[in-house]
């Protein structure tokens, strides 16, 4: 229930899937259609989190984590820093080249 709270109220989850839907959503759809559609991406994000929280919550999973979590987060955490100097680097050459 907390997990489905905290993701309901979660602005960015509602700014992504608005984004995302709001691509396959034509204005001649019912509503029928619409809901279904909004029920669909419902289920699949509660499967997704049901799924991903389980299976972090496994025994041999959770053996495997704690003890490698400074490394886990290091691998991690220079792969996030990896995207996002690729993502300055690719705006830079876009506001470059177009200025």
């Amino acid at each position: 229930l907390l997990g489905l709270t905290t993701s309901l109220i979660n602005p960015k989850v509602i700014i992504f899937f608005t984004s995302i839907v709001s691509q396959f959503l034509n204005d001649n759809y019912t509503l029928y259609t619409k809901v279904g559609m909004a029920f669909l991406a419902g289920i699949i994000d509660t499967t997704w989190y049901v799924l991903a929280s389980y299976s972090v919550n496994l025994k041999s999973i959770k053996n495997f984590i704690k003890p490698n979590k400074k490394l886990i987060f290091f691998i991690l955490g220079s792969i996030l820093l990896i995207f996002s100097i690729y993502l300055i680097y690719r705006s830079m050459i876009y506001f470059l080249i177009t200025n």
